[in-house]
């Protein structure tokens, strides 16, 4: 308002699901936008033909956010959470202090958090 800029909603109701993602709807249109999880298994979205090799090809280094429309994956968002600067030389230091198993807890997916396991060796 401050600025003068004018943004019309053109969604309807908006229902946040927690640890999944967002449903709405745009002019008519079922969106969803969330993790593999929320899209793929609970919504059974399908990734349109002839765009499965591209969907194979995602940089496992990013987690995705996945974007449908009626029923249909649009888009993904690859999102970098870049590994702090510091991690490797933490991991040599408890190495170097004895300890034999580190473990890496996240919310990534298995296909992310096995890239940055690789990325911190």
């Amino acid at each position: 308002r401050r600025r003068g800029l004018n943004h019309e909603e053109r969604h309807a109701k908006v229902e946040y699901l927690v640890a999944h993602g967002i449903a709405s709807s745009v002019d008519g249109e079922q969106v969803r936008i969330g993790s593999a999880h929320f899209i793929f298994e609970d919504e059974k979205v399908t990734i349109p033909e002839g765009e499965q090799e591209k969907f194979d090809a995602l940089p496992p280094e990013f987690s995705q956010l996945y974007l449908a429309i009626d029923g249909v994956l649009s888009a993904v968002l690859c999102i970098s959470d870049p590994v702090r600067e510091e991690a490797k030389d933490v991991l040599s230091a408890l190495r170097g202090l004895g300890v034999k198993n580190a473990v890496m807890l996240t919310g990534d997916s298995p296909r992310t958090a096995t890239a940055i396991a690789k990325e911190l060796g």
